[in-house]
């Protein structure tokens, strides 16, 4: 039974996810195939996957609702992913949610012959 349909059949849709292990998860990264990758992945160990393509589309999205995860590239076309997580900071601050939050860095390394 897919979210929505649990929403209509008149379970609160946070509580019923939770019960049954679904977890949210936010991919914010401007390349579609890494989103799709994510993603897939993802699904297939049980999150409900919301995409955004750009910082500003990944905080408005923060903005609207709570996400259990997030992944997050650093280096987005319209803003630096620092200004994705201050804004984070600043949004969990002011709606005096409490939990916590581990952020995790990964890069590409290149290797030469």
């Amino acid at each position: 039974m897919r979210r929505e349909e649990r929403t209509e059949a008149g379970q609160d849709g946070l509580h019923a996810d939770k019960l049954l292990g679904l977890l949210d998860l936010l991919v914010i990264d401007d390349d579609a195939m890494q989103r799709m990758l994510i993603a897939g992945a993802a699904e297939k160990a049980g999150y409900a996957v919301t995409h955004a393509a750009s910082c500003a589309e990944g905080i408005g999205l923060i903005r609207d609702k709570h996400f259990d995860c997030i992944t997050l590239d650093l280096k987005l076309e319209d803003g630096d992913g620092a200004d994705v997580m201050r804004a984070l900071y600043y949004i969990v601050e002011q709606s005096y949610e409490t939990g916590q939050a581990l952020p995790v860095a990964g890069g590409q390394v290149m290797l030469s012959s």
